[in-house]
């Protein structure tokens, strides 16, 4: 609890924040990404919310006047979302969606590798998750362009996506968007995953740089240290990491 009222006064002044990162031993990367690339009044997206630690922490970097919009298909997890979105702040400045984004608007199976709500997905991984048992999950899907037509909204500024190899996928069905407002993306890429949806990295990049995107770096456990991300996703090796997107 002190811990994240610390962390919360930090983030008044996110160049401090990024500062005492730096000098802290297993800092969160993503937490400093995020307090990079956010800033107050901006629109988020979190693509994958699970229970809601970057969903809270994305409503503190936005502020009042920004907004966050969650989205997390699983029904289990969503109940523990919506339960830590309450008790962490009052401020009515998110919404939060029992929904998971694809390229089109359907119903399918989530799959849950020994009940770690984490590594949901509407992909079946079990060569990869190596699990001792893997829950099936009737969930609801939709994409993005129709989710921005139905709430009639006009703005985005970052998204973060993590749904365990489905990012291309929902990525293509936001297409509309991306070549409107550009924002920063925050993909994860895990190109073992990648495979169970027949994609690969190398067309992450192509499809991106279809919608003018031309910036691609990835960071690891030094997040102040972005790596060039194309040679990378071009070769053959296997890939898990996060990477940041920018017109």
């Amino acid at each position: 609890m002190i811990k994240n009222k610390v962390e919360r006064l930090l983030l008044h002044f996110p160049v401090f924040y990024r500062s005492i990162s730096r000098c802290k031993p297993n800092s969160n990367p993503d937490k400093y990404i995020f307090s990079k690339y956010i800033h107050k009044n901006d629109t988020v997206f979190d693509i994958g919310a699970n229970i809601g630690l970057y969903t809270n922490f994305f409503r503190k970097l936005v502020g009042k006047n920004g907004f966050v919009h969650s989205f997390e298909p699983i029904p289990k997890t969503f109940k523990e979302l919506k339960s830590n979105a309450k008790q962490y702040s009052t401020i009515n400045n998110y919404r939060l969606n029992m929904t998971g984004l694809y390229d089109k608007e359907t119903t399918s199976i989530a799959f849950i590798p020994d009940e770690i709500s984490g590594h949901a997905s509407v992909g079946n991984h079990s060569e990869t998750w190596k699990s001792n048992s893997v829950q099936e999950v009737t969930v609801a899907l939709s994409t993005l362009d129709q989710y921005f037509e139905k709430n009639k909204l006009s703005s985005v500024d970052f998204i973060k996506i993590d749904i365990e190899g489905a990012e291309i996928n929902a990525l293509e069905g936001a297409k509309q968007i991306l070549q409107l407002y550009k924002p920063i993306l925050c993909i994860e890429v895990n190109s073992e995953l990648l495979k169970c949806f027949q994609k690969t990295p190398f067309e992450l990049i192509k499809f991106l740089k279809s919608l003018s995107y031309k910036n691609f770096h990835y960071y690891d456990e030094i997040p102040w240290n972005l790596k060039d991300f194309e040679n990378l996703g071009n070769s053959s090796s296997k890939i898990n990491t996060n990477i940041i997107a920018t017109s």
